[in-house]
């Protein structure tokens, strides 16, 4: 499944390197030469430094060519930035005869113009330049480096640069997962080509990419649309999707959320954030369900809050016969915040999740450790459901470890995926969003600001609100899935706008909320 139904408008591409292949590739089948391609990324990567730099006449540029496509962008940028009046040296990592292609070519034009061409082995004797232009390895490389070109490697960062500018991905640093392997070069400026590519949106690739530029190199938008990559990255255009509030609007118009959580007095705010923050995302109506004993907690200060008490002093553990019609009369459910763990609360969970006909679910906090202790009942989610683990919470639903899930956070999202029938949400610094095997979304926030108890719920609640307006957004299936992207946004962007206030710490989770209107406002 793609997102090309929402993609030019609210996500940009995250190819893998095999799909950035594959997309070069078919570029070339329908009559785009290898050598135009080249050349166009070698003239818009130039454009860049020239934006950034602009005395790069007055600079000495080196710039480290490898035997791919990679090198072949490097060779060509050597020519133009020589015509610009920089003080160019070429350096390559293999004998001329053995460059091939598109490279081949360039290294052609660029020894025929007299320009000065050295070996790698050479780099390292060299006067530090002002700049130097990582072509070593692209997004293609696989596996771990070379011991040779690991000391390279090494040897470059330590060498301490002032402007280290990496050709589509920092040589070293895994095109797939973002990580080094075992080191990568660290740039200041990493310009890459077509499309960003998946491994640099994840958290890992930050401290060696530096800024990252995305340059076009003329791939057909129809080749794009023809061989979309399955992950997509979230732009802050999606929130402008819902500007227009339908006229002759009434309350149920845009939902009603049930939040169930909150069992005990001493995690009452919890339900309280994810019932204020639907609110403020818009839910025409919100009602938590706790027991009798902490209902009136659970609403807090804001009479707003409509109650279901429910029990006594905890969970019940046969449901009230009316249970499955009053259940059915809401548009979407938030379940887990302060929910608890006993087994009171175990057995409540389970009776929620096998009742008929219940209205989607946002699965979150305990109910997510409940899961994941009863994992049989992953059978009763449906693809209309969210579940929305924290690092530690995933571990547990996988039976792995926190550190492991977030060494590899796209497989751990793809393990989630196959085994829990819901969309998934992976939360941290770059949140990442499937459901099955559709598409995958990536966040491109990471906000320290929202690293603050409650803010899970504040997500949960807004998820649910957004599931309940279906007059606002547009109807693209699955709709859940896109919903819970327009969520994810809509929180980060909310966080973000705490961050220009707040630019260390110290907001507050219903602060978040706050923010929720202005956010979909601007």
């Amino acid at each position: 499944m793609s997102a090309t139904a929402w993609s030019h408008r609210v996500f940009a591409p995250l190819p893998t390197p095999a799909e950035m292949t594959n997309l070069d590739l078919k570029a070339q089948e329908v009559g785009i030469p290898g050598i135009v391609l080249m050349e166009n990324a070698a003239q818009a990567a130039v454009k860049v430094l020239q934006k950034h730099w602009p005395d790069l006449a007055c600079l000495t540029i080196y710039l480290l060519a490898g035997g791919g496509s990679n090198g072949g962008d490097a060779i060509c940028m050597a020519r133009y930035l020589a015509d610009l009046g920089a003080n160019v040296k070429l350096f390559l990592t293999k004998q001329p005869e053995t460059y091939q292609g598109a490279s081949s070519t360039e290294l052609e034009i660029y020894q025929n113009l007299k320009l000065p061409c050295l070996s790698s082995q050479e780099l390292l004797q060299q006067p530090k330049p002002d700049m130097l232009i990582d072509g070593l390895l692209g997004t293609g490389f696989q596996g771990t480096l070379r011991h040779d070109l690991n000391e390279l490697v090494q040897a470059i960062n330590a060498w301490q640069i002032p402007n280290v500018v990496a050709i589509d991905i920092p040589s070293g640093l895994d095109g797939l997962y973002g990580q080094p392997k075992p080191c990568a070069i660290k740039a200041c400026l990493t310009i890459t080509m077509h499309a960003k590519k998946i491994g640099l949106a994840q958290p890992t690739a930050q401290s060696y990419t530096g800024q990252v530029e995305v340059v076009p190199i003329g791939i057909p938008n129809h080749v794009q649309d023809t061989y979309p990559p399955r992950a997509w990255l979230i732009t802050p255009e999606i929130v402008k999707l819902g500007k227009n509030l339908p006229g002759n609007s009434y309350k149920n118009r845009f939902g009603h959320v049930l939040v169930i959580g909150s069992g005990q007095l001493e995690l009452s705010g919890a339900g309280h954030l994810a019932a204020y923050a639907a609110l403020r995302a818009g839910a025409g109506l919100v009602t938590c369900l706790a027991p009798k004993e902490v209902a009136s907690h659970v609403r807090g200060n804001r009479p707003e809050i409509m109650l279901w008490p429910i029990g006594d002093a905890t969970w019940p553990e046969v449901l009230p016969a009316d249970f499955s019609e009053r259940l059915a009369q809401y548009t979407s459910l938030v379940v887990g915040p302060g929910f608890g763990v006993s087994a009171q609360a175990a057995q409540f969970l389970a009776n929620i999740l096998r009742t008929p006909n219940r209205p989607p679910m946002v699965l979150d906090a305990d109910g997510l450790k409940l899961l994941a202790k009863q994992p049989e009942l992953a059978k009763f989610l449906q693809n209309t459901d969210i579940i929305t683990p924290h690092p530690g919470e995933a571990a547990a639903l996988l039976e792995t470890t926190s550190q492991n899930v977030q060494a590899n956070r796209l497989d751990a999202l793809t393990s989630l995926a196959k085994k829990f029938p819901a969309v998934c949400i992976l939360k941290g610094a770059m949140t990442a969003i499937t459901l099955h095997d559709n598409a995958i979304f990536l966040s491109p926030w990471d906000i320290p600001q929202l690293a603050v108890g409650g803010a899970g719920d504040v997500l949960a609640g807004l998820l649910a609100a957004l599931i309940g307006q279906k007059d606002l957004w547009p109807k693209t299936s699955p709709r859940t899935l896109y919903i819970s992207a327009l969520g994810v946004a809509i929180h980060a962007l909310a966080g973000l706008k705490l961050a220009q206030a707040l630019p260390v710490r110290g907001c507050l989770a219903s602060e978040i909320a706050n923010q929720i209107p202005t956010v979909l406002g601007s």
